[in-house]
């Protein structure tokens, strides 16, 4: 999968990838092999031998950048960092341990290089960090014009200013792609400048030739797994009994609540498991949450061949567990939905067009 992800960056027209301190949890070895056919370059200015202090990858790199007319070329010098971690110590290139520098005077030494070497034109840190962490880098390093942020699920509306620079934090899973206009004076100096994060959804048509290489890759992806039937979402997790379980299952609803079982039985609830495994992307394990009953939870969804009470989105999903209820269904307070209980899935990003009271109308059922 990183193989496929990195070759379609590739061919979108990406040309620095900042090494994050997740790419290297188990070591460089890893790492490299995961990253040998790939002609992206790879940054790090804090990245070190432990020992000699000398960078284990690149520090920075510079690119061409053409204006919209082609009448003019700046040059973009992109430094990458990522979050300091004192007691990282993983095996390097030549088998000693690695460390992350704390990515201040790492960053700084950087972007005095590319500036007084390379003249560079705009400079961007590619920081994989909080935010509040890229901020200080901003307020203490001079000559900084963007800093590109990634981490966790954190994304910007619009761009903070710190000091002379702007920061932007993308988000995560490749749901944005942002676009930074620059626009410069004849001193080179930056004016002004506009960016915008696109969410892909269902307003950007997918293009062809990159839907195609997308099943291809899955495909690759379902070969190295042992073939397509090989999903064991949640397998590393310990699957707990099913009588010390707080979860029963939908059938068991079924015993005191035919109605609602039965009406349940017919929206796309029922089968919200099987849709995702239909679907090429559906092997993200991120997704598995929102298709199936209690995943994550003590005694909930570990996969199919474990708990297959719990596959797909039933009752528990949105009324809770129900043991205690099913063991006293007079007390009170069991069950209740809000729409809480409906936007922890039903997010822009994966139900666009959700509005809670038309799409409550379509679960509504009597007990």
């Amino acid at each position: 999968r990183t193989e496929s992800l990195l070759e379609g960056m590739q061919r979108i027209g990406y040309s620095a990838v900042n090494i994050g301190e997740r790419d290297i949890r188990f070591g460089w070895e890893g790492f490299a092999a995961r990253t040998a056919k790939s002609e992206l370059t790879f940054l790090s200015a804090n990245l070190v031998d432990k020992a000699s202090g000398e960078p284990i990858a690149d520090r920075y790199t510079v690119v061409e950048a053409a204006s919209p007319n082609g009448g003019a070329t700046k040059k973009i010098g992109i430094v990458g960092a990522m979050r300091f971690n004192p007691i990282y110590s993983k095996p390097g290139p030549s088998g000693d341990p690695m460390k992350i520098l704390h990515p201040t005077a790492a960053v700084r030494d950087a972007v005095a290089a590319l500036r007084a070497n390379h003249q560079v034109d705009v400079v961007v840190l590619l920081a994989a960090m909080h935010r509040d962490d890229a901020a200080r880098i901003a307020r203490e390093v001079d000559g900084i014009d963007f800093i590109l942020g990634s981490y966790g699920g954190l994304f910007s509306p619009r761009p903070d200013n710190v000091e002379q620079t702007r920061i932007i934090y993308s988000g995560n899973q490749g749901k944005r792609v942002g676009v930074a206009r620059v626009f410069m004076d004849e001193a080179g100096q930056v004016t002004e400048y506009m960016t915008r994060l696109h969410l892909l959804g269902q307003f950007y048509p997918s293009i062809p030739e990159m839907h195609e290489f997308v099943v291809e890759a899955q495909g690759r992806s379902d070969s190295a797994r042992g073939g397509p039937g090989k999903r064991d979402f949640g397998a590393a997790a310990e699957p707990a009994l099913l009588s010390s379980s707080p979860y029963l299952g939908t059938a068991e609803c079924k015993n005191c609540h035919t109605g609602a079982h039965r009406q349940w039985s017919e929206t796309a609830h029922a089968h919200a498991l099987r849709t995702l495994e239909a679907d090429p992307k559906g092997k993200d394990r991120s997704c598995i949450g929102c298709h199936v009953t209690g995943f994550k939870q003590a005694g909930g969804f570990v996969d199919r061949s474990t708990t297959p009470q719990l596959a797909d989105v039933g009752c528990e999903s949105c009324h809770g567990p129900g043991r205690e209820h099913a063991g006293n269904p007079k007390a009170p307070n069991y069950g209740r939905v809000t729409r809480s209980s409906c936007t922890s899935c039903h997010t822009p990003e994966h139900s666009p067009n959700f509005e809670y009271y038309s799409y409550l109308a379509k679960v509504v059922h009597q007990p």
